[in-house]
């Protein structure tokens, strides 16, 4: 072997077997350079440093974007799978459903065949973690069905995340062409959609989301959550006319004018030549009250050549210094 891979060999095979840090010498053997753990004539001591190899179990979490989302159309079964799906439903945060039937039970054989293979219900339960239970299959599983009061079959019920049991109906129908009653899986959708995970909508992460997420709060009458995001807007771009105007338009709701002129104070010292901002703090400056500072707002945006700042401070002129 040459020399070099032999002396690598060696130091491989001391770095996964060496019985304590530090205890490794370097010897001279018939001309060639060893390491070893025993110690020779003119041993030279090695001190080797700890691998990064550790016996802790590194625990990871998720942010409400990046959370695990349950989707399958795995059915559990049984006492036994009920157990692996109560599992699986707290490792997802997801909702449950248990499903109880027999083998002899005939409206349990329509559902399979006629109910839970649809698009529709199949794709409305694949959010959920589903579990199928025979109670005649064992005590533990009629121990289970009578824990949920079951007393009939099919019986499903729903468990949301960190929610109460609920009874969820799959009775038949009348179809508006026959008598003859069916399944409806549009009916079976709408009975458990209340229950289906809503999709967190994922964080804005620039000015501009913010501000479309505030635009949005803002339609929805959503005032104080509204505020909130245009904040943030500002402080990433703080130079942006339409966010401060945004910001306006959700305060002017609460006649929060005080608030409002300490934005327009804040965009106008970073843009003073702005003259439509000037005189939106003249407005603002007019609902307050205080007409003397409003009136020397608008003429100092008239005199930048804004015309609709011009028609303002003509009116404010014919307003008394005092309401």
């Amino acid at each position: 072997m040459h020399q070099g891979l032999q002396l690598l060999w060696v130091l491989c095979c001391l770095s996964l077997s060496a019985l304590s840090y530090g205890g490794i010498f370097k010897c001279n053997v018939n001309g060639k350079t060893v390491f070893t753990d025993k110690p020779c004539v003119n041993a030279e001591a090695v001190n080797l440093k700890k691998t990064n190899r550790s016996s802790r179990s590194d625990s990871f979490s998720f942010d409400e974007s990046e959370k695990p989302v349950y989707s399958n159309d795995y059915w559990y079964e049984d006492a036994a799978g009920y157990r692996k799906a109560l599992r699986k439903a707290e490792a997802y945060q997801a909702p449950l459903i248990i499903y109880f039937r027999t083998d002899w039970c005939g409206f349990c054989l329509a559902v399979e065949k006629e109910l839970l293979p649809k698009y529709a219900a199949k794709k409305a339960i694949k959010p959920f973690v589903k579990v199928k239970i025979n109670p005649e299959h064992g005590e533990a599983e009629n121990r289970i069905f009578k824990q949920m009061k079951g007393t009939g079959y099919p019986t499903f019920i729903v468990k949301p995340f960190n929610g109460s049991l609920t009874r969820v109906g799959v009775t038949p129908n009348k179809s508006d062409k026959s008598e003859k009653k069916y399944l409806s899986p549009e009916n079976f959708v709408k009975n458990i959609e209340k229950y289906i995970p809503k999709k967190a909508e994922p964080a804005p992460i620039n000015a501009k989301e913010h501000y479309a997420r505030a635009l949005q709060q803002y339609d929805q009458d959503k005032n104080t959550e509204a505020l909130t995001s245009i904040k943030k807007a500002i402080a990433r771009e703080p130079k942006k006319f339409k966010y401060y105007k945004l910001a306006d338009d959700i305060l002017v709701r609460t006649q929060d004018w005080d608030q409002i002129i300490k934005y327009w104070d804040k965009y106008i010292a970073l843009v003073p030549h702005d003259d439509q901002a000037i005189l939106e703090r003249s407005g603002s400056k007019y609902h307050k009250g205080d007409i003397a500072a409003a009136r020397k707002d608008a003429k100092k945006a008239m005199q930048r050549g804004n015309i609709e700042a011009q028609r303002f401070y003509q009116k404010l002129v014919n307003t008394k210094a005092s309401l």
